[in-house]
């Protein structure tokens, strides 16, 4: 008997389907297929266009060729909502409409899946809808050990939006660091291409030192590009890798020894779909806190940072 699920799928795109998200093309064709799944499929070769591997957010053209090594239309499989994730994911939540959630994510919560990673958002926001329609969706990342707000979108066309957005740059992140060392300029832009795959891109962070005690500074960060560990590469490549880096680090001291990165994501201003300016912000965790009072700042929690933000 042959195994339907080893019979290749293969389409051809036409009008129907062009400029459209090579994800939701695939979820279209199978709705109980999982978006995790779907992106493990692309990331492994399993689904590719035009005989080469492509991202998640590849947009198809017309005449492409899709091609998946597995059957994909075989899978029947019927999600249920899951209380337990839905009851976590509430808790995350600062800010919800009709649109898109706001939430703040914990350090240790990876966003997506991938090697040695049992849970993470993506797979949590596919259980909370039975509806693959109405599911949510990540929109930007933030690294597994990076703590702070995130934008989750409640329909397609939100995410469409909120993609234009942050490729055009016209959100604005703050991030709140505890790095190694006290920086020589108390406000300076760092500009250190970073390079990916063999490719070499233009990168830009802006910083304020907010206060330096025991030889490490908490400062407030600005992404000017968005780059996979920017902020981290970064104040490494300046000599000031930020506190609990296990990646872009330099030896710890008494005080450094920590199995969390300091490294938050504070606050996010954007113009919404509707036109509307808005402003999100978000504390910090309470290990975060503990290690600011351990390292004796005497004064953040009484500087306003919000007018810090505006010098940036």
């Amino acid at each position: 008997m042959v195994n339907k699920q080893n019979i290749p799928s293969e389409w051809l795109i036409d009008d129907d389907f062009t400029n459209q998200r090579i994800d939701y093309f695939l979820k279209k064709k199978n709705p109980s297929l999982s978006f995790p799944n779907i992106c493990t499929m692309l990331r492994k070769g399993i689904v590719k266009v035009n005989s080469k591997r492509v991202k998640n957010s590849y947009i198809l053209k017309e005449k492409d060729l899709v091609v998946s090594r597995l059957n994909i239309s075989t899978s029947n499989i019927k999600k249920k909502v899951s209380l337990r994730h839905k009851s976590f994911f509430d808790n995350l939540v600062i800010f919800k409409n009709e649109d898109y959630y706001i939430i703040n994510k914990p350090s240790g919560l990876a966003v997506q899946g991938g090697t040695n990673i049992k849970i993470n958002l993506d797979r949590i926001l596919e259980n909370l809808e039975s509806n693959s329609e109405n599911r949510p969706k990540l929109v930007h990342r933030l690294d597994k050990e990076t703590s702070g707000i995130l934008i989750i979108s409640r329909n397609l066309k939100t995410t469409n939006f909120f993609g234009d957005l942050f490729k055009k740059r016209k959100i604005e992140k703050i991030y709140i660091a505890i790095i190694h060392g006290i920086p020589k300029k108390k406000k300076g832009k760092i500009i250190i291409p970073l390079t990916y795959n063999e490719k070499i891109y233009q990168s830009e962070t802006d910083y304020i030192v907010v206060e330096s005690q025991n030889n490490h500074s908490i400062v407030l960060v600005k992404l000017l590009t968005g780059r996979k560990h920017q902020i981290r590469k970064h104040f490494f490549e300046i000599g000031h890798p930020i506190l609990g880096d296990n990646k872009y680090k330099e030896k710890t001291t008494k005080l450094s020894k920590t199995n969390k990165l300091f490294l938050h994501s504070y606050s996010i201003k954007f113009e919404d779909i509707k036109g509307n300016q808005k402003f999100f912000d978000c504390d910090l965790p309470d290990y975060f806190k503990n290690r600011i009072k351990l390292l004796d700042f005497k004064n953040y929690f009484i500087r306003k940072e919000l007018k810090l933000k505006n010098d940036l």
